[in-house]
């Protein structure tokens, strides 16, 4: 279930100035004219998304934009300005509002852009679907990371739910209009039935990578690809030289897609940005605060997969701002392994029932007060 679109329309005027940019206010009308049951979508901040995706949204019979959303300032990946509802801490950007505004109802899914996890890591720290499809080809110009590290920029989207972030990318890379995509659509095959067994999945080495908490990543990683039980993908493990230096992860992912195109590497982050924001910006500077602001890492490839021109896609756990992410190389072939895989995940995976009763299942509309009448 989810709200009417009146009740989307309100709750966006009420987050107007925050997380919301601009409304479209046609959006009532449009919505006659199109498809029922529609996806509400809405849109990052920035002139980096394509002019083509943003016609052909507003043209599809099954799609409603209905907001501008913010993005945090200079595409920071903290957001200063915006305060995560699940963790009370900072929000995590650059693709910030977009996140935000799926939690509270008025968007199933929104558009973003990923340079050095700008969409996956935000996706994580609101514990939200996510794809990134650089690997097969969406791109949205180029930028440099705060650490100095130049990149062209992906396409991706954050949803409510796998098959809203899904529906997006398949309509965005039919949309396309670079002919090697048109040519290659993305189609799953049901996940009860496709056979992960000739896949090759890497997951960190015992001992080599641990998570904000703690905990050993690769334990983490077993914990999860045992819960898809039989035709798992054949496990091997990967030694990254640290896996939260953006610059050492991006050239051992590089080097492993370059001897294994098809591997698939996984790992599951988190809590993103709970026990310290994990940003560049505060680690250039000297003393003893950056350490207390930032050194408890967060973010591992979910900010490096983008720059190693791969495709990333985040499912989420039910541990708070933590996530799945399973990433492959360059390709569309790569992309369709990924995305099978990660639909075998989401079968497994258990929501928190107060996030799915107050947020992905969100019924309970916003009443204004208008005193005033209806301005």
């Amino acid at each position: 279930m989810s709200l009417s679109l009146r009740d989307r329309l309100s709750v966006a005027q009420a987050s107007l100035g925050r997380s919301v940019v601009s409304i479209n206010l046609d959006a009532e009308q449009e919505a006659v004219s199109k498809d029922s049951p529609l996806l509400m979508v809405g849109l990052k901040d920035t002139g980096s998304i394509p002019q083509w995706l943003v016609d052909a949204l507003m043209a599809s019979p099954h799609h409603l934009v209905l907001t501008v959303d913010r993005m945090s300032d200079l595409g920071r990946s903290i957001d200063t300005e915006l305060v995560n509802p699940l963790t009370y801490r900072p929000m995590t950007g650059s693709t910030s509002g977009g996140a935000i505004n799926v939690l509270k109802g008025i968007n199933d899914a929104c558009v973003g852009t990923d340079g050095g996890g700008s969409v996956l890591a935000p996706a994580m720290a609101t514990n939200l679907y996510a794809i990134m499809a650089k690997g097969a080809g969406l791109c949205a110009g180029t930028g440099q990371s705060t650490d100095g590290m130049g990149f062209s920029t992906g396409l991706g989207f954050i949803g409510k739910s796998f098959d809203a972030v899904r529906n997006l990318l398949v309509f965005s890379l039919g949309s396309a209009p670079m002919q090697d995509l048109r040519n290659s659509p993305v189609s799953l095959d049901d996940s009860q039935s496709f056979d992960m067994s000739g896949l090759r999945v890497f997951v960190p080495a015992p001992g080599t990578a641990y998570a904000p908490d703690g905990a050993d990543m690769h334990t983490r990683c077993m914990t999860e690809l045992e819960k898809l039980g039989e035709g798992i993908p054949s496990v091997h493990e990967i030694a990254f030289d640290d896996i939260f230096d953006r610059e050492k992860t991006v050239g051992n992912l590089k080097e492993l897609w370059e001897t294994d195109p098809d591997a698939i590497v996984m790992d599951v982050e988190g809590p993103i940005d709970v026990f310290g924001c994990d940003e560049t910006i505060p680690r250039a500077f000297s003393g003893t605060a950056p350490a207390a602001i930032s050194a408890r890492r967060s973010k591992a490839l979910c900010k490096a997969v983008n720059i190693a021109c791969g495709s990333g896609c985040a499912i989420p756990t039910g541990d708070l701002a933590t996530g799945i992410l399973v990433c492959s190389g360059p390709g569309t072939q790569q992309l369709k392994n990924l995305l099978s895989m990660a639909a075998r995940f989401d079968k497994v995976q258990q929501a928190n029932p107060l996030m799915r009763r107050y947020f992905l299942d969100r019924t309970k509309p916003h009443t204004p007060l208008r005193p005033f009448g209806n301005t």
